[in-house]
């Protein structure tokens, strides 16, 4: 697993580069907007507890890239990473999580109330 910046995903995003985006931030969180293209997983609590079964079962494309997310960017997107990577995937891990994208100023996709986009967003 490897950390990846909010400006390398961006960068890769609108390159158009094919990844899966696992986001595993709570619920409230994800709520406020995510990044566009990115999947909810509800893992967080279970992530938080060090869970070794926590992605089990995840079904994602094996040829290509994950990059995990969180709020923060702290343990739980490390150790969804680390899941993914156990398991035979490139994984790489957003460094400051949602907060440092929005912070960032890059588009969020809203979920509280269906697939609404903000401005900006991606394909």
């Amino acid at each position: 697993m490897h950390p990846i910046s909010v400006e390398t995903l961006q960068a890769w995003l609108a390159e158009g580069r094919q990844m899966s985006l696992v986001d595993v931030s709570p619920k409230d969180a994800w709520a406020e907007g995510g990044i566009p293209g990115s999947q909810h997983l509800e893992a967080y609590e279970e992530l938080k507890a060090h869970d070794p079964a926590a992605l089990i079962g995840l079904v994602l494309p094996r040829d290509r890239p994950v990059v995990t997310i969180c709020a923060a960017g702290k343990a739980a997107t490390w150790l969804a990473a680390d899941q993914l990577a156990a398991q035979g995937f490139q994984a790489f891990f957003l460094e400051g999580g949602l907060d440092a994208w929005r912070a960032a100023g890059y588009p969020t996709q809203q979920h509280s109330d269906g697939d609404t986009t903000r401005e900006g967003a991606y394909p």
